[in-house]
């Protein structure tokens, strides 16, 4: 049990260390030696355990106004440094499976 315990700490500090890097995931780890499919399934569970989630099931984004959005879009800022801009007419599919992969 302790050796998981183990596993579950060094990913909380990779997950750390990529949310300070501003690096795209793909980027973060192409230069740490990550698998990228492993690396997004422990970041998904460690953001999980961080938010008091269970795997992103439920819950709710704040939506803050910026003052340099036009009326021409919005501007979501996510945790880790995730920034979404979105134009008038934007497809409201598309930005659902964004936030959701994102998330």
């Amino acid at each position: 049990m302790a050796r998981m315990e183990d596993h579950n700490g060094y990913w909380h500090s990779v997950v750390e260390r990529f949310e300070e890097s501003g690096l795209s995931g793909a980027e973060f780890c192409r230069q740490n030696g990550l698998k990228p499919w492993q690396f997004y399934r422990w970041r998904k569970k460690v953001r999980g355990t961080e938010h008091g989630s269970s795997g992103g099931q439920g819950g709710f984004l704040r939506l803050t106004p910026s003052c340099d959005v036009g009326s021409s879009g919005i501007r979501i800022r996510l945790g880790g440094g995730i920034l979404i801009e979105v134009e008038q007419g934007f497809d409201p599919t598309t930005l659902r499976r964004t936030i959701e992969t994102l998330s």
